[in-house]
This record gives structure tokens, sequence and C-alpha cells, in this order.
């Protein structure tokens, strides 16, 4: 199942963190190959990208 772009944006906006360009940036690679991004994929990208703080994504 792929993230939905307003899901995405979404969590994105929810971010108050240093890292959130790198965030928007992991996005839109995601939305340049979105038939290979994986709402996995995305997920570990972002939390990587956070230093694992996931929490934010939890729905």
């Amino acid at each position: 199942m792929m993230l939905g772009r307003r899901k995405l944006v979404s969590r994105l906006r929810s971010y108050e963190t240093d890292v959130c360009p790198f965030v928007r940036w992991a996005a839109a690679v995601a939305f340049i190959r979105p038939r290979y991004e994986e709402r996995e994929h995305i997920d570990a990208l972002i939390s990587s990208l956070t230093g694992g703080s996931s929490m934010a994504l939890d729905s």
C-alpha cells in the first residue's frame, strides 16, 4: 500500500525539528518515484532522518 500524498504532507507538517528540510526532500523524492515507494519505505526513511523518533508518524 502506498502512502497517500495528503497523509504524507500531513505527517510532514506535524514535525517541529531541524530535520524538516531533509524530510521534505525525502517526500519530494517519493513523489518523483511513487510507483516504487511503499509506505514502509517512506516511514523507514522518515524515521531514519528523524533519528528514530517515529512516534509522530503513528496515526
